[in-house]
């Protein structure tokens, strides 16, 4: 039914923007499409997907939306809970993502260019976003408010950008005007029964070397509140015009910030029964240090932070060989396109591919011009770089490129820079394919070329 007057209360601009609809769900079934907004449940107003999920969960729920500029009010629906809705939204935020107050000397977005879209310049340090889809945050723009939700809901895990236990090294870091201490925080989170995981980005000269010995230490005395603490290296463009002077970890430094992380694991091991800390594969590829064994990760708690993707990749390579066909229908020329510090992994999913009859499988190690040679990972190339390599290459009109799904937009085909993949088809490479960034996806993406059969 729609809605003349009622539920006056819910403000015009709110909601929550839906993106898609589950066919014969409870929204479908309710005529709800794509563009509308979610206003309320029973009357109240969501701000965020927890809000969604708590008032689903009630026994009977009203759902008020709003469609074209009219509103509309549900009959009273029961054990949604157990169906779900039936919805995905634009966002898991309705009401407008949290900011960062920190000027941190190595935020990522400072070192961005002029010129890319909007969201990309957006600096989210958002709870919610925390315990909802593991982004890290610094809990330093919390109010009273958000606090106590947080706690009364006991949102957990949560994960916690901690730099350096130091209070005034981590105010330096968090480019704050004085300390930033990080442990009552830590505490009145763990006091409260809600997990942590943490990380450390490090930067050389600063919180490396006894401070991170020190950092990592402390922190590991809350296990298992504190479940465990991954080590990033700071990541540094070409783009850091007025921002404080940072070095970019070599082979030597890299070595000597796994020996620390490494000594402790076996500390850690040995007393706690975890390995605790646990370094970002960067660190390895930096110091020319082969990954650790599959089991040294311990289910992988930091992979959404690049810790063990590489592991992970070569082990998943090694018990997938029976997937993989024998052959091709037809002689096939394929690329693998990728950043370089993946290039030697890849490498190894190509000498394995290479041994199908009628395959031909190549890297091509892209280099980021678009961020400074110093960033290597995939997840960063842009669709210029990529062009420019494909350019270069010695690739055939016939030849296949596989392109990972990670250097675009979620959903999408756009690259960082607003590249389409389309624009690299009109270069005339029509044979590019989007191909998720895993195992799995590039077995699955080799039998589609073979019409969906692995050919056993």
């Amino acid at each position: 039914m729609s809605l003349s007057g009622g539920a006056a209360m819910i403000d015009q601009g709110a909601g929550a923007i839906v993106s898609q609809i589950v066919r014969g769900g409870v929204a479908d079934q309710l005529g709800i499409t794509p563009g509308d907004r979610i206003m309320a449940i029973n009357d109240q107003p969501i701000e965020d997907l927890i809000d969604l999920l708590l008032l689903s969960a009630q026994d009977e729920i009203r759902v008020i939306w709003e469609s074209e500029g009219e509103r509309h009010k549900s009959e009273s629906l029961a054990n949604v809970a157990q169906r779900g809705l039936g919805l995905q939204f634009e966002s898991a935020v309705f009401n407008g993502i949290k900011h960062c107050r920190n000027k941190c000397m190595f935020c990522f977005v400072d070192q961005e260019p002029r010129g890319l879209r909007r969201t990309l310049y957006i600096k989210d340090d958002d709870y919610r976003l925390s315990f909802l889809q593991g982004a890290y945050i610094t809990l330093s723009n919390l109010s009273e408010e958000d606090w106590q939700r947080i706690l009364t809901l006991r949102l957990s895990p949560m994960y916690v950008s901690v730099h350096a236990v130091n209070p005034e090294i981590r105010g330096r870091l968090l480019g704050l005007p004085g300390p930033a201490p990080i442990m009552p925080a830590l505490r009145r989170l763990l006091d409260h029964h809600i997990e942590v995981h943490c990380q450390i980005v490090v930067c050389r000269g600063i919180n490396d070397g006894v401070v991170l010995q020190e950092s990592i230490s402390e922190l590991a005395r809350y296990t298992p509140g504190i479940a465990s603490l991954a080590i990033v290296p700071v990541g540094l463009t070409c783009h850091r015009e007025g921002l404080p002077a940072l070095q970019a970890f070599e082979k030597d430094s890299a070595h000597a910030v796994l020996e620390i992380i490494h000594d402790l694991q076996e500390k850690f091991f040995r007393e706690l029964g975890t390995r605790f800390v646990f370094a970002a594969d960067e660190w390895y590829i930096k110091a020319d240090v082969p990954f650790p064994a599959d089991e040294e990760y311990e289910e992988y708690p930091q992979i959404s932070n690049g810790v063990g993707l590489a592991r992970r990749f070569l082990t998943d390579l090694a018990e997938s060989s029976a997937l993989m066909p024998q052959t091709m229908n037809k002689e096939t020329r394929l690329w693998l396109i990728t950043g370089l510090s993946s290039a030697a992994i890849l490498r190894e999913a190509a000498a394995r591919l290479n041994q199908i009859e009628k395959l031909q499988v190549q890297v091509l190690p892209v280099e980021n011009a678009f961020f400074g040679k110093t960033v290597t990972v995939t997840g960063l190339l842009t669709g210029s770089d990529i062009s420019r390599a494909l350019t270069v290459a010695d690739i055939d009109a016939h030849d296949i490129v596989f392109i990972p799904d990670i250097t675009l937009r979620s959903s999408e085909t756009v690259f960082l820079d607003d590249t389409q993949i389309e624009d690299l088809k009109k270069t005339g490479h029509a044979n590019i394919i989007v191909v998720p960034s895993c195992v799995s996806g590039l077995i699955d993406a080799v039998n589609s070329l073979n019409g969906g059969h692995n050919n056993v």
